[in-house]
């Protein structure tokens, strides 16, 4: 047999071109002097030995394959999960969390969970925001969540938070606003135009100083979000669009497991960065290399789900008609008392 040599076992071999990039996540700290503080989550046995560090690191490789060449890139993403500390002081942040595009599943799961997870941190402050990023430009219409009220909505399978677009929102009123309520972390659910947003408005952001974390969910049964495996809810359509068996308990799960990633990223200091999965590893991937990859598209897939977000999108109407109808005989009830 012929000798094979050690350059053959590897694909720079094969390839016209290979580069490797670290993505780093920008850090803030809401730490007067700037130091670090024990997690409040640190005694907790299995969570020691699911801590991760600034060295965490895990490396995806994509092919870049255009006219003529076969490029290979290296990406080193930040592995997610809880941090042996923190740089900020949880009893004293402000969370608010706001639900981007249509209706999917998992959604629920996923904003119970950064609820319950930001309480066992110590935030007692969380404000929920209808509408998108426009409703962040109407604090008087935000409303508390609080660990028992999102655990009884969950149960009970109602919707938390009603989505909005968002994409013609002001980015400089939005951080404005974020800094005129004193938020220190926001938490977005949302697709690729999202993520375009949430880059917008934490530039802006900068400009004025604000110091805060903002985290973002991908959330999208189009799963248009680059880079990762799936969005939230897209395992779901896939099934509803192709009458394949129920898969909502898979995107409820994810939905949780994000949420987790979220909150122990963002209390550690972390700021700009997505939570998802990428070739089965947690990581977290700044949002500006989810924009420099472009927005995904699969035609096939979308040909499939085209059906099934004009049936989404009437679903999500009648939910909102529904909460509007809710809260009207709420408020008359109690003006007859």
């Amino acid at each position: 047999s012929a000798e094979v040599q050690l350059s053959d076992a590897f694909l720079q071999s094969q390839t016209d071109d290979i580069t490797m990039r670290r993505c780093w996540i920008d850090e803030v700290s809401g730490v007067a002097d700037g130091s670090s503080l024990e997690s409040p989550l640190a005694s907790d046995g299995q969570l020691l030995e699911a801590v991760q560090t600034a060295d965490s690191w895990f490396t995806c490789r994509r092919q870049i394959r255009s006219e003529g060449t076969n490029k290979v890139e290296d990406l080193q993403l930040l592995l997610s999960g809880p941090r042996q500390t923190l740089r900020w002081e949880p009893s004293r942040c402000k969370a608010v969390v706001l639900n981007c595009g249509t209706l999917c599943a998992g959604e629920t799961w996923a904003i119970s969970e950064l609820v319950m997870m930001l309480s066992l941190y110590g935030c007692s402050d969380i404000q929920g925001v209808s509408g998108g990023f426009d409703g962040m430009l109407e604090p008087s219409s935000w409303s508390t969540l609080s660990a028992e009220a999102v655990e009884e909505s969950c149960r009970a399978g109602k919707r938390l938070l009603m989505a909005g677009c968002g994409s013609n929102a002001n980015a400089a009123a939005v951080a404005a606003a974020l800094q005129q309520a004193e938020v220190t972390h926001v938490f977005v659910l949302g697709g690729f135009e999202a993520h375009e947003q949430v880059f917008e408005i934490q530039d802006e952001a900068r400009f004025l100083g604000w110091q805060g974390s903002i985290c973002i969910l991908p959330k999208s049964a189009d799963n248009d979000v680059p880079l990762i495996d799936a969005s939230l809810g897209h395992a779901t359509a896939i099934a509803k669009a192709a009458d394949w068996s129920e898969m909502e308990a898979i995107d409820n799960m994810n939905g949780a497991l994000l949420a987790r990633s979220a909150v122990h990223g963002a209390m550690a200091g972390y700021t700009g960065f997505v939570v998802s999965k990428v070739s089965k590893h947690d990581v977290m991937i700044p949002v500006r290399e989810i924009l420099r990859q472009g927005r995904h598209v699969d035609v096939v897939e979308s040909e499939l789900l085209s059906g099934l977000k004009t049936t989404g999108g009437q679903r999500q109407q009648q939910q909102e008609q529904q909460d509007l109808v809710d809260r009207s005989g709420a408020s008359r009830r109690g003006r007859t008392k």
